[in-house]
This record gives C-alpha cells, structure tokens and sequence, in this order.
C-alpha cells in the first residue's frame, strides 16, 4: 500500500459501537456515521445495498467473518471505513462461495482513483488469510489502535 492509500484509513472511519440487525440496518447506521463526514454522496446507501445484493461481500476466512462493502459513484472523498460491530453481522457469501458469512469485521471501502478497489481488496485478502494478522486487528478496541494495527499489515 501506497502512502496515498494509507491516508485512506482514519480513527474517524473506525466503529465499535454499531449494533445492526442485518446488513441494511449496519448500512443504515454507517451512512448516519459517513455523511457529517462529508465522504459520502446523498444516494450512497442506495448504491451500496443494491450493490450488495447483486455482489455479495461476505468472505468466510478461517478464523472469522468479514465483508467488504462499496459501491461507485457515490464518494466524495476517499475513506476506508472499519466496522467492529457489536453482534456479527450476516452477509451473503462473495461470488455465491459457501453460505451465509456472520461478519465479525466489515471494511466498508470508498475509494474513487481507478483500479483503487481492486488494489485494497488484494491487500484485504492477503491481509485476512494471515491468522494472526487477523487476530490482531480483532483485539483491538480503540479507533488509533485499529488504524495502526490494519496499517502494520498493510505496508
């Protein structure tokens, strides 16, 4: 990951506190988060649940769930969101692979340079089959600490 790239993670993008029903409730929940930051364009929560029903995100590794979330069009300012929910939340599996995936973690990406969510959803998955880097992104509990920890693995 670029220095550019790594500018896309912030504390202000990281939630620990988001309690979802489902996935559109966490969708909800997060736009509330995103748009007093200004990253977000009015019609984002539109975009990214039909994107999610049509291209499922859910990524079962071997110790967790995780989705990966974006949509185009609709960011305003390049961000990578990190959600720690409080209760898993259910995604569809990625590619229609497996079933339903619980997601302990959802990294929300809103990137708008061309190819950008190709390259973050690389990185994602390497990052995600590495146990141990995902048990230590799990343990962390504060925003600053999961920015740092996501970096390390990222660079």
């Amino acid at each position: 990951m670029t220095g550019a790239d790594s500018q896309l993670f912030s504390p202000d993008f990281v939630f620990f506190d988001i309690d979802a029903s489902d996935r559109h409730d966490l969708f909800r929940q997060l736009e509330q988060r995103l748009q007093p930051l200004g990253v977000i364009t009015p019609d984002w929560l539109q975009k990214i649940s039909d994107r999610e029903d049509r291209y499922a995100t859910g990524l079962q590794t071997p110790t967790i769930g995780i989705a990966i979330p974006h949509a185009d069009g609709c960011v305003t300012k390049p961000y990578i969101a990190i959600v720690k929910p409080v209760h898993p939340v259910r995604f569809d599996a990625m590619a229609g692979v497996g079933g339903p995936v619980d997601a302990s973690l959802i990294v929300n990406l809103g990137i708008v340079r061309a190819g950008g969510q190709v390259e973050a959803l690389q990185n994602l998955m390497n990052v995600f089959m590495d146990d141990d880097a995902v048990a230590d992104i799990m343990r962390q509990n504060t925003p600053q600490g999961m920015v740092s920890t996501v970096l390390k693995y990222f660079s």
